[in-house]
């Protein structure tokens, strides 16, 4: 099926489906965090597949996208196959920021997404009201990657329980970085 056919099935089914009696009853609220208004699922969709970096994606990195917008999966895994690249890490990091019902884990091995990437991914780390698991394995994130990352952490992201980086060549001022950040973190277990 092609990632067209995916956004209009999957916009059809949420139009189709009711809100919960409570949702209906508050008026579509069912608790003011007073942080900014989440996308809808079909909002994300729509956006995602709109964005002209999205159509530029493999069509494995696309589809993983797209299962992440419409909380088709618990994780998701890019890997060298999915080439999702600087683009695909941009995006990725919008839908981080942006999807709160879903609550899982993302691992990037194996890919280049290069330092706007990395800023996209860090950046969502810090916002994501549901990320709960965060790997990066053999991505050269580098010293600004690893600081990005180190701010991150360092502004407690409430849901994130575990991060993992293995093999990211973020040298000696990335470990500093990260070191100082994890002593003020409180989140990770």
């Amino acid at each position: 099926m092609s990632p067209a056919a995916v956004v209009v099935k999957k916009m059809a089914s949420l139009r189709a489906s009711p809100l919960p009696a409570a949702a209906a009853d508050s008026g579509g609220d069912l608790m003011d965090t007073g942080a900014p208004p989440l996308a809808a699922p079909t909002d994300l969709l729509v956006e995602l597949h709109a964005d002209p970096a999205f159509r530029r994606l493999s069509p494995a990195a696309q589809q993983q996208l797209l299962a992440l917008s419409g909380n088709e999966l618990n994780s998701a895994v890019f890997d060298e196959s999915s080439k999702l690249g600087t683009g695909g890490a941009v995006l990725l990091g919008k839908l981080l920021k942006r999807h709160a019902p879903w609550n899982g884990s993302v691992s990037l091995y194996d890919d280049e997404i290069g330092a706007e990437g990395v800023q996209a991914v860090a950046d969502a780390l810090k916002a994501s009201p549901s990320l709960q698991r965060l790997e990066i394995h053999y991505v050269d994130i580098g010293a600004a990657g690893a600081a990005a990352f180190a701010f991150a952490l360092g502004s407690n992201p409430r849901s994130l329980r575990q991060f993992h980086l293995h093999r990211t060549n973020f040298g000696d001022r990335g470990a500093a970085s990260l070191a100082e950040a994890l002593l003020r973190n409180t989140s990770l277990t």
